[in-house]
């Protein structure tokens, strides 16, 4: 059979060294693409086999899932498929139409996986937000309940406080009456105090006058001491000649008898 497939092949690559493990692989390429060696340009066979050693592990590559075939392999088979088109003459448009497929493919699903990974991470991002904001909206009700707890007992003190409020209002309406009154009466009387006071006015005159007026008679009763004070010594001396003489006289009239 391999001498056979050896008589089929083009006259350029009919001394190829192909192992038993590829006559299978060679014999599928050959009739499915009867003319992509008519060109070959290496003259050497074993240039000629080293090509198609790599034109078959090439083919195996691409043969794989698109998924499975690594980053390095579809692009070293990018930079094989130059070298079997040009350097080795290899005709293979099929081969380049099925690698522009597969790397279409592989953009495809790099973008997909891209925006897959950005999508976990943004739902990766919103959980971690979601489980902060139920954190923070366990908080928050807490603080809730405490703040409506705050807001009740503020309400009963409120009503508490208007209670109290509706017996300080009574009481400052009587207060106020009674101020009202106390302003009337205060009122009243500073009429009277004004009344009191020209009687004072007039009394501290009359009283300023009767102190000059006193003053004037003290001076007078100075003056009328003073001549009582003569008189009365004037007197005395007349009493005393009076009695001087009364006592002359009874001499007299005790020598007489």
């Amino acid at each position: 059979w391999l001498k056979l497939l050896l008589k089929e092949l083009p006259p350029g690559m009919r001394r190829l060294i192909i192992l038993n493990s590829q006559v299978l692989s060679v014999d599928s390429l050959f009739f499915k693409h009867p003319d992509f060696a008519v060109n070959v340009r290496p003259k050497n066979q074993l240039v000629k086999t080293t090509y198609m050693n790599l034109l078959l592990c090439l083919i195996k590559t691409l043969d794989k899932p698109p998924h499975s075939i690594t980053d390095t392999e579809l692009s070293n088979a990018h930079s094989e498929l130059i070298e079997l088109t040009g350097a080795a003459g290899f005709k293979l448009d099929w081969l380049k139409t099925k690698l522009d497929a597969i790397s279409l493919e592989r953009k495809k699903e790099n973008a997909d996986g891209s925006r897959v990974r950005k999508f976990e991470e943004q739902i990766h991002n919103l959980k971690a937000e979601l489980n902060k904001e139920k954190t923070k909206s366990v908080t928050s009700s807490a603080k809730v309940l405490s703040l409506e707890q705050t807001v009740s007992d503020l309400k009963a003190e409120l009503n508490k406080e208007k209670l109290e409020s509706d017996t300080h209002a009574a009481k400052v309406v009587s207060l106020e009456q009674t101020l009202s009154d106390l302003k009337d009466e205060l009122n009243k009387e500073k009429g009277k105090s004004d009344t009191y006071a020209d009687k004072v006015v007039l009394l501290e005159q009359t009283l300023s006058d009767l102190k000059d007026e006193l003053n004037n008679e003290k001076g007078k009763s100075d003056t009328y001491a003073d001549k009582v004070v003569s008189l009365e010594q004037t007197l005395s001396d007349l009493r005393g000649k009076q009695n001087k003489n009364k006592n002359k006289n009874k001499k007299r009239k005790l020598s007489r008898k």
